[in-house]
């Protein structure tokens, strides 16, 4: 990624991004002027590309995001019930070989 060094034109301090990293939005931290920068036809194919090559995994990637999420829900209360079961086994077992 490209650092931009963007210097007010109110006040003359350096500016920051707004929002994200990848952000064309700078922000004057002093006076709150706004400036915008642009890209380049060659950065726009640049990124048009890359976002059309990751385009296709993007489902499975979320796909794979939401099971992992379901899974650590998921993982208390299957580990809840091993122990039930296991607490039951035990005293199943002590009252029968008693």
């Amino acid at each position: 990624m490209k650092v931009f060094h963007v210097i007010c034109e109110k006040c003359g301090a350096s500016m920051v991004r707004s929002g994200s990293a990848d952000s064309r939005v700078f922000v004057c931290p002093y006076c709150g002027n706004i400036a915008f920068t642009e890209e380049s036809d060659r950065v726009k194919a640049a990124r048009l590309k890359s976002d059309a090559m990751i385009a296709p995994y993007a489902f499975e990637y979320r796909k794979h995001c939401d099971f992992l999420e379901s899974e650590k829900r998921m993982f208390p209360i299957r580990v809840g019930l091993i122990i039930g079961l296991a607490l039951l086994l035990c005293v199943l077992l002590f009252f029968f070989l008693k």
